[in-house]
């Protein structure tokens, strides 16, 4: 991103994005080709790889409320810093991880409670 007001507010929202993904506050959805996408109040979000294969470069949209995309960010673009680029990374990363092992670890608390009338240690 060429402005520094642009790059500043850019990095926020990424920061923002990966807290209330770590808290839980925003449900992401798997669509296809290693696409993932959210919504907030009024704007929604995807991160993506560019090539569906999990691999970089990775992909950030933004959505207003009418459903047009006003942003769009690819990591290996000439005007992304290396900041921009390792959160959208973390963030595509993070997202992966927690909508394709929701089940798994559902199924393991479950299976905790299920199995184990003691708590464990940690």
């Amino acid at each position: 991103m060429n402005s520094p007001e642009v790059n500043d507010r850019l990095l926020r929202l990424l920061y923002l994005l990966m807290r209330r993904t770590e808290r839980g506050t925003l449900t992401w959805l798997k669509g296809a080709n290693e696409r993932y996408e959210t919504s907030a109040d009024t704007t929604s979000y995807a991160v993506a790889t560019h090539d569906g294969d999990g691999q970089p470069p990775f992909t950030l949209a933004g959505y207003n409320s009418r459903g047009e995309e006003v942003l769009f960010v690819k990591t290996d673009d000439v005007n992304v810093d290396s900041s921009t680029e390792e959160r959208i990374a973390n963030l595509f990363r993070f997202v992966r991880d927690r909508v394709d092992n929701k089940d798994l670890l559902a199924f393991l608390d479950q299976a905790l409670d299920d199995v184990d009338d003691e708590k464990p240690p940690f």
